[in-house]
């Protein structure tokens, strides 16, 4: 894989370049300098997302610290939690099964929509045929009997 800059690097660089860039009409130049700011927007934003994540993981420990220190004192309830996380664990697992079967059998209802279809089209085309087999049968029985 080749070595690829930074983001703040080809910012600065796509800026030089739309200053530089010899454009009769200026659009090369434009095009260059918007996508720079919107390198740097979307790499500001990213910035913002990560601090945001990283705070909310070290709340969650904290909280997760909290709770255990609040279960602690009470005897009781440690093997409860774990109950219920393993519940919550097995309902996770069966939710998970029941999508994927829903998937499956929504291919499935398609694939039975897609096989009606075909057996209804065959049956309009075997109705006509038949059709017409009767009514040449009708004619060559009339014939007979004449």
């Amino acid at each position: 894989m080749n070595p690829r800059s930074n983001t703040k690097t080809i910012i600065i660089a796509m800026k030089y370049l739309s200053e530089d860039i010899e454009s009769s009409d200026g659009v090369a130049n434009a095009a260059i300098a918007e996508a720079a700011q919107r390198l740097q927007e979307l790499l500001f934003e990213n910035e913002v997302i990560l601090k945001n994540q990283l705070k909310a993981q070290q709340d969650l420990e904290w909280w997760k610290g909290y709770a255990d220190k609040l279960v602690a004192h009470i005897p009781y309830l440690p093997k409860d939690m774990e109950v219920l996380r393993e519940a919550n664990l097995d309902f996770a697992n069966q939710i998970q099964d029941l999508e994927d079967r829903l998937e499956d059998t929504k291919e499935e209802y398609i694939h039975l929509l897609q096989y009606v279809k075909t057996l209804r089209e065959d049956n309009e085309r075997l109705t006509k045929q038949n059709e017409s087999l009767l009514v040449r049968t009708s004619k060559n029985d009339r014939r007979i009997w004449l």
